[in-house]
């Protein structure tokens, strides 16, 4: 099914076309300013959408799990986005950020399992992206690596914040290096440990195998090692005196 929204709507409102399976396409016009939570929920078969330069918010849940969608470009009209409006696609591939983005939750993107790449406006004055990875404009935030991402990234010696939520869900994440001269982490075998070595951040979900925690190391912070089942073991150094939650 193919629907056009006539150009008098302004609004769709919440929970509009939810599940609306047989939904293939819809045209929106340049007159919506806002889409609703839940708005096209579970639209299986909405294989793509052209989100006209007049939207200024998408609400929560907006086009989770429409698992047709392969590619999502935001416009620069577009400041919020809600909590998990896209989470689920899992056929989503690559994101483009407009200009106008200010608010884009950790959960826009959960388990989108595709997902390898997401592009930002270089002139959004919020957010920026590396190689994919969507960081705050000063590189001092990262924010979200993209679940799909394979192998290796690097952190850029700006980074002051990072959290393992940031990278959950990456499962092909193998190792997470961190650029020389940055002051708050590093990274030994592409494990993340705050700069002075003394506690584990974060090890990659898709690191496998064998794991020897380094020298010096006290802490094991919360969640570090969290859901990585590829590990067959870890040697915790006698200087370790807390595993965190």
């Amino acid at each position: 099914t193919s629907i056009e929204i006539p150009n008098s709507v302004t609004s769709i409102g919440d929970y509009a076309f939810y599940y609306c399976s047989s939904l293939t396409s819809i045209e929106i016009p340049n007159s919506v300013t806002s889409i609703g939570s839940g708005a096209f929920y579970g639209c299986y078969n909405l294989t793509s959408i052209e989100i006209p330069n007049s939207v200024t918010s998408i609400g929560n849940y907006a086009f989770a799990d429409c698992y047709g969608l392969t590619s999502i470009e935001l416009p620069d009209s577009l400041a919020t986005i809600g909590s998990y409006a896209f989470s689920g696609c899992s056929s989503l591939e690559t994101v483009i950020i407009g200009a106008g983005a200010t608010n884009i939750p950790v959960s826009a993107f959960d388990n989108c399992s595709k997902l390898y790449s997401i592009e930002v406006s270089e002139n959004n004055n919020t957010y920026s992206s590396v190689d994919g990875v969507l960081y705050n404009k000063s590189k001092t935030e990262l924010i979200f690596v993209p679940n799909a991402i394979s192998g290796e990234i690097t952190i850029p010696a700006e980074v002051e914040k990072f959290e393992y939520t940031a990278v959950d869900n990456c499962n092909k994440l193998t190792g997470i290096n961190v650029e020389a001269g940055n002051i708050n982490y590093k990274s030994v075998d592409g494990i993340v440990y705050t700069a002075d070595g003394k506690t584990v951040v974060v090890c990659p979900r898709g690191k496998d195998g064998a794991v020897t925690i380094a020298d010096s190391t006290e802490t094991i912070g919360s969640y570090a090692f969290y859901y990585c089942d590829g590990l067959t073991s870890i040697d915790l150094p006698d200087s370790l005196t807390t595993i965190g939650s």
